[in-house]
């Protein structure tokens, strides 16, 4: 009988033993995956404020690129009204008529015959200056 009992104490102690080097076993290894889920929430921190930082850039780009268009147009519609009148310069380079400049570029009348006097009053201003020399 005691052999039975000292067995029953063998097994029960090296039952014990097994156990605590489970448990220990166990502490170790929720250490191990404390410390990496307490890298990973500081990795998570860190990548949520580099995505408010990236969006507040993202938003400033945004209102830049809005307004740089709205300027763009802007240059664009004054660069359209202003053709007419390129349009009309070159040809009264070639010697059009008022009523051509009307007919072609879309002018009034008051702008064609304006323009024109300008270009008489320059051309007369070159071609006199050019007999100076």
């Amino acid at each position: 009988m005691t052999i039975f009992l000292t067995l029953g104490l063998s097994f029960c102690l090296g039952l014990s033993i097994w156990l605590g080097w489970q448990i220990y076993q166990l502490k170790k290894t929720l250490q191990i995956r404390e410390k990496s889920t307490h890298r990973i929430q500081q990795d998570l921190h860190g990548l949520i404020l580099c995505m408010r930082g990236i969006s507040q850039r993202f938003e400033k780009q945004q209102k830049l690129i809005r307004s740089v268009t709205i300027r763009q147009n802007d240059l664009n519609a004054l660069s359209t009204n202003d053709s007419h009148y390129e349009q009309a310069v070159l040809l009264m380079d070639k010697g059009a008529t008022v009523d051509e400049l009307i007919q072609t570029c879309g002018l009034s009348k008051g702008e064609a015959e304006l323009m024109s006097r300008i270009n008489n009053i320059t051309f007369d201003e070159n071609t006199s200056q050019a007999g100076l020399r």
